[in-house]
């Protein structure tokens, strides 16, 4: 297979709408730079069918978004059973909408299932090679599921720019998607994690800069870089919902308590139309 153009980055897919759902905290990984990572410990159990399908009635007919991805998150949503995943993208695809998926990638015979099923799936790489694992080229394997692996900016993987820079022509060779991400400065030990070189020396060079919500992205060399630490000006204001697992809906990642009352909107929009 040959490395897609411009890194298969499609800056307008970027900007679409995104509505997620937080399908569980549970995690079968304990990275301490996660967001979820002290609720993954507290918070078991997934999220229920019925949520969801009232959350895309919401979208559909009281925000009113003809085109939006959902998008799936956890915890590491392949912890739930696969059929779960399977009936929530379907339903997803029946309302009109795109579905993507975060995972760390670790439950991998339940990641081809979800071929075609999971518009797109992110795979994130807590490695030092290309790929997340040494046992991951099942991913060519992969027909209708558009894959893009993404991997953290820090000291850990990249301690230069120069090292950096020679990964990022590496990735340009293979068919999948790549995408980089800094952390965001509320993360405990921030600075730990942050190499210097991405003020002085990466930022200056980046293109094409984007902003969607609080997080600034831009490209470099035609992968996607994600700077959640950097506040940028905003293109548009687009504020992303986020459906918790206890099916409460909000706008932060700080909160699962109730912001919008989603349920009751829909049960009195179909009381009229009935």
């Amino acid at each position: 297979m040959e490395a897609k153009k411009d890194g298969g980055i499609n800056l307008r897919n970027w900007n679409i709408r995104r509505a997620q759902i937080i399908v569980t905290y549970e995690c079968n990984m304990n990275c301490s730079f996660c967001i979820n990572y002290e609720l993954g410990k507290k918070k078991k159990g997934f999220i229920k069918i019925s949520d969801i399908l009232y959350f895309l009635i919401y979208l559909k007919y009281i925000e009113k978004l003809e085109e939006c991805i959902i998008v799936l998150l956890g915890g590491e949503p392949t912890l739930l059973p696969i059929e779960m995943l399977q009936e929530i993208s379907d339903l997803a695809h029946q309302f009109g909408y795109k579905t993507e998926f975060y995972t760390n990638g670790t439950l991998n015979e339940k990641l081809l299932e979800l071929d075609g099923y999971i518009d797109f799936i992110t795979i994130s790489n807590y490695g030092k090679g290309l790929l997340p694992f040494h046992n991951m080229n099942y991913l060519y394997d992969f027909k209708k599921s558009s894959i893009t692996i993404s991997k953290l900016i820090s000291k850990e993987f990249f301690k230069t720019f120069e090292e950096f820079d020679s990964f990022i022509d590496q990735t340009n060779k293979l068919p999948f998607n790549y995408d980089f991400s800094t952390l965001q400065e509320t993360t405990p030990n921030f600075s730990s994690y942050q190499p210097d070189w991405v003020e002085t020396k990466l930022i200056p060079k980046l293109e094409k800069q984007d902003v969607r919500g609080n997080v600034g992205a831009a490209l470099y060399k035609g992968r996607l870089i994600k700077l959640p630490h950097v506040h940028l000006p905003k293109i548009e204001d687009i504020c992303t919902l986020k459906l918790y697992p206890n099916g409460n809906l909000s706008t932060t990642w700080k909160s699962d308590d109730m912001e919008i009352d989603y349920k009751n909107k829909v049960i009195e929009l179909l009381k009229k139309i009935q």
